[in-house]
Order: C-alpha cells, then structure tokens, then sequence
C-alpha cells in the first residue's frame, strides 16, 4: 500500500524549521494508520531511508523531495511491500 500525503509544515515545533535545513512533517503510517511527526533534512533533493513508525515500530520508507530550503513531497511506504 503507497500513501501520499500533502506536506504542510508544523512552524510550532521548537528549534525545527527551514533556517538550518530541516523541516517538520507530519506523516501517516500506512501500517496503523496514526500520524506523527518526522524530522526531514531539505538539504538533500532526493532521499530515501528507513525509519520505524513512531507508533507501531514498524519499518517505514522513506522518499523525499525536496528543493534545499523545503520539503516538496513525501512518499512513506512500508518496508515489506
């Protein structure tokens, strides 16, 4: 199952924002469906890692854009599909 979300950011979180290069997202796990909040580094266009939910822990993928200054689009899947 592939999930895509609309990127929004979160301004409030402390000490994350676009200034050093990183940028808070909130994301939906595709496994349990809950949402939380992922850490992005912008200063990379294109990326793709692992990170477990924040929830379930389970392993999620990870593919991002991004320009340098924000996030343009994420795709989170899960790591056994």
């Amino acid at each position: 199952m592939i999930i895509f979300l609309s990127v929004q950011s979160h301004e409030s979180f402390i000490g994350i924002n676009n200034m050093n290069g990183l940028e808070s997202k909130h994301v939906q796990c595709p496994c349990c469906w809950e949402t939380f909040e992922a850490i992005i580094d912008c200063s990379v266009d294109e990326q793709e890692y692992v990170e477990d939910c924040y929830v379930c822990c389970r392993p999620l993928v990870f593919h991002v854009q991004a320009d340098g200054e924000s996030v343009l689009a994420i795709n989170v899947t899960a790591e056994n599909q």
